[in-house]
């Protein structure tokens, strides 16, 4: 845990959904002084955007809506750090790493991914501990058709550095309403996809398993219930507050 002479302040934009702030408060470890600022509608976020540019300010939106692809986008050019979570954006990700990179904030993203799983968090540690080789996910039948392409592409693009080619997708097309098992190998930078139905995987089961060419093995498993994706929420919070303090 920081001193609490490390403290840093910062503003914190959350527009709730099933957690609130509340529920991030009681998970937060950080000594940061925060001002937490509620949000009920997303247009409010350019209203209180860097009013004062010395403080940071962090916009943590917990919602799944497809108009939270041009709230990120706003946030990001504003200068505003973003924790979000929403499959419809996924095809807008590359642009926005590169959005946030050009205005020298932070973007998170995929806290709590298929019920809690911290897909980008566990896949970029990985990644750093060297070149991945091939993973397999497993995917709720819940996900819609659409959803399941985005959910198969932010995996490309979190453990391999970009989305699979569009003719690679095929077999992801017909699993609608059904669950999935998923897997994509990466064999001398070329990619195959193979997705087959999942036939009753138990329920300890890791939701995701991660190989790297150095023989290290990743698996995590989904997280659930809100005092669970509390704490997800609150690490992404907490990476952002722990990078700001040690830029001063």
């Amino acid at each position: 845990m920081p001193e609490q002479d490390q403290a840093l302040y910062a503003i914190c934009l959350v527009i709730e959904d099933q957690i609130t702030v509340h529920d991030l408060q009681a998970a937060m470890t950080s000594q940061a002084a925060i001002d937490w600022q509620v949000l009920q509608a997303a247009e409010q976020v350019t209203e209180l955007a860097c009013i004062d540019k010395s403080t940071p300010t962090i916009l943590l939106d917990l919602r799944q809506s497809a108009e939270n692809c041009d709230l990120y986008e706003r946030a990001l050019a504003a200068g505003i750090h973003v924790i979000g979570n929403s499959l419809e954006c996924v095809p807008d990700l590359p642009r926005f790493l590169l959005l946030a990179a050009q205005n020298e904030v932070r973007f998170m993203f995929g806290a709590s991914f298929w019920d809690g799983l911290p897909i980008l968090a566990t896949l970029a540690e990985a990644r750093r501990q060297g070149t991945l080789s091939e993973l397999t996910a497993f995917l709720h039948g819940d996900l819609a058709n659409g959803q399941m392409i985005s959910a198969i592409q932010l995996l490309a693009l979190s453990a391999f550095g970009g989305f699979l080619p569009e003719r690679r997708l095929g077999e992801a097309l017909s699993f609608k309403g059904q669950s999935a098992r998923v897997e994509i190998k990466n064999v001398d930078q070329t990619f195959h996809l193979t997705v087959q139905p999942d036939s009753g995987v138990p329920e300890t089961h890791p939701s995701l398993i991660a190989k790297g060419t150095n023989g290290q093995v990743y698996e995590v498993s989904a997280t659930t219930g809100r005092d669970a994706l509390s704490q997800l929420y609150a690490k992404d919070l907490e990476d952002i507050l722990s990078a700001l303090d040690s830029a001063h």
